[in-house]
This record gives structure tokens, sequence and C-alpha cells, in this order.
């Protein structure tokens, strides 16, 4: 996965799905408001600690940031509309 597929993930949930069939529009999926998030970020990595190196501290930084994107992009769909939310 890319931060392109976490953003893309962001805007299916935050924005609502049409389909135009000619002259008629079909609503196929409103658009949602998250309110829990369980992020879980694994990498395929198998081992102890001790052989922990570079590639993979460098791995888990950049899936803690992605999981930060996904946290970012989901508490800002309805921000405007729900001042009182919290994601």
């Amino acid at each position: 996965a890319s931060y392109n597929d976490i953003d893309a993930l962001v805007d299916w949930v935050g924005t609502e799905q049409t389909e135009s069939l000619g002259p008629k529009s079909i609503h196929l999926k409103d658009a949602l408001t998250p309110t829990l998030l369980f992020p879980f970020a694994a990498h395929p990595w198998c081992g102890d600690l001790s052989d922990a190196g570079s590639r993979s501290e460098m791995e888990m930084k950049v899936l803690l940031w992605a999981v930060q994107r996904l946290i970012g992009g989901l508490s800002h769909i309805s921000a405007d509309r729900d001042v009182a939310a919290r994601l």
C-alpha cells in the first residue's frame, strides 16, 4: 500500500458514490462519517528483537506514518459539519 492508496480509501469513505447510466443516476453508497478506527499495521517479518536491523526499523516507520496519515485523513471527514465529533 502507498500513501495514494490511503488517500483513495479516505476519499472513498468520505464521499457519496453514484453511477450514471444514461439520463439516470443510481445511488451506490452514502458518504460515511467514521467515529471509530482500529488501525493495525504489521510488516511480514519474523524473528526476535535481536534480529531487527535498520531495514525493519525503516519499515516500521513507514507503517507508522501510513497509520498516522489514515487517522489524519479520516479525522478531517465532516470536521466542518460536526465540530463536536472526534475520531
